[in-house]
């Protein structure tokens, strides 16, 4: 026999009838409380696990945020480094190019020893001709400029 059996038995035949029956009662909300109690305590052990689990993927969330931070700066700084050597590189590129055509107008004007350049300038408003016929049966629209505005411009060499 249980405990709880023993305990109404002694309380049946030692207490008048109503005294068994509040006793009864009251075991019965003590046994009901006691089992509320196991359930609440073992949910309450149940949510201390997941809070700490939690509190671990948030510790873990914020290390990667930190990481995440850190490589966002690399790679922004990468990024101008990189930026800053294709600067470099067509500056480099631009130099070169500058004395190769220095070079190229020095020899132009040892080889042919002319000191003056002659070009035309011709007025910027051109007048579109009549469409013509070429001879490939392509179609073509001749310039023609203002010779009129026209002017002949003669340089010394600098």
């Amino acid at each position: 026999m249980s405990l709880e059996l023993q305990l109404k038995e002694v309380i049946e035949k030692n207490l008048p009838k109503q005294v068994g029956e509040t006793l009864q009662k009251r075991l019965e909300e003590l046994e009901r409380v006691e089992r509320d109690y196991k359930t609440k305590v073992e949910v309450e052990k149940n949510l201390r696990k997941e809070i700490d689990e939690l509190n671990e993927r948030l510790k873990s969330q914020e290390e990667l945020q930190v990481w995440r931070v850190q490589l966002w700066d690399k790679e922004s700084k990468l990024e101008e480094r990189e930026r800053n050597l294709e600067i470099e590189l067509l500056k480099v590129k631009l130099e070169e190019s500058n004395k190769r055509a220095d070079t190229s107008k020095e020899l132009v004007s040892l080889v042919f020893k002319n000191s003056t350049y002659k070009y035309s300038e011709f007025n910027k408003d051109q007048v579109l001709a009549s469409p013509v016929l070429g001879s490939h049966g392509n179609t073509y629209y001749p310039t023609t400029y203002d010779l009129a505005s026209s002017k002949t411009i003669t340089k010394e060499q600098e």
